[in-house]
């Protein structure tokens, strides 16, 4: 699902700033990653016999963390991508990365 672009990706002439993008797509990615980190962690401390962690089901749990780690392996693909020079192509890349979901 798309969302709309806010104002926190546009500039002072009314245009997509993609400094801007590029900061609030890496600090999603620092968030995605540090609520990662915590979840790993919770899993691999807890009592192997527990159903639930607090009162969430384990297995639930497990899925969520299997589902956040191949995000951000998708997003470290992105990050891998050779950058492209050219406005033309610059710009609808950038338009698609401010228009994630925002946490």
């Amino acid at each position: 699902m798309d969302t709309p672009l806010t104002d926190t990706h546009i500039n002072h002439d009314g245009e997509l700033d993609p400094s801007r993008v590029l900061t609030r797509w890496c600090e999603a990615i620092t968030g995605l990653f540090m609520y990662f980190n915590a979840l790993h962690v919770r899993l691999t401390t807890h009592s192997t016999t527990d159903a639930y962690i607090g009162q969430c089901p384990v297995y639930q749990l497990v899925q969520l963390a299997k589902t956040m780690h191949e995000e951000l392996a998708r997003l470290e693909q992105d990050l891998d991508q050779p950058p492209r020079d050219t406005p033309a192509t610059s710009q609808p890349a950038f338009n698609r990365l401010a228009a994630q979901p925002q946490s």
